[in-house]
């Protein structure tokens, strides 16, 4: 029960501070990707560790690391990485489109890695992605 009340906890917190970024986005916008990039990233910090309170942090490792999911938990990790690093070291150097380019990857790389979850989630996704982009 304790496991279920913190995943719920640390999961809602993440989505929430996630959700939350887009407040920030304007500055995005303006010149100033810190808070954005902070907050998205912390978010999705967050809702990844959740699970670790369902499965502990050992077996969450050896999922991210299962030949189904390894390139998009790279992808995803990768994506956080550089966000960090386009809003703390490229900040006056043209940043915050290198900081939206790496948003958007950890949004599809997290959502492909999401997919991998739910039995046929991908190759679902896939087909309704190519029937609709064929008509």
């Amino acid at each position: 029960k304790q496991r279920l009340y913190g995943f719920a906890i640390c999961f809602g917190a993440g989505l929430a501070i996630s959700i939350l970024s887009i407040f920030s986005f304007s500055k995005l916008l303006a010149g100033n990707p810190t808070p954005f990039a902070l907050k998205y990233t912390f978010g999705n910090v967050l809702s990844l560790c959740s699970t670790m309170f369902l499965v502990g942090p050992k077996r969450q490792l050896r999922n991210m690391s299962s030949p189904t999911r390894w390139i998009a938990a790279l992808v995803f990790l990768g994506a956080m990485a550089m966000t960090l690093v386009a809003c703390f070291v490229l900040r006056n150097k043209g940043g915050e489109l290198l900081v939206l380019i790496c948003v958007i990857v950890q949004f599809c790389a997290m959502f492909w890695y999401a997919l991998s979850y739910i039995p046929y989630g991908r190759r679902i996704f896939a087909t309704c992605l190519r029937s609709a982009v064929a008509e």
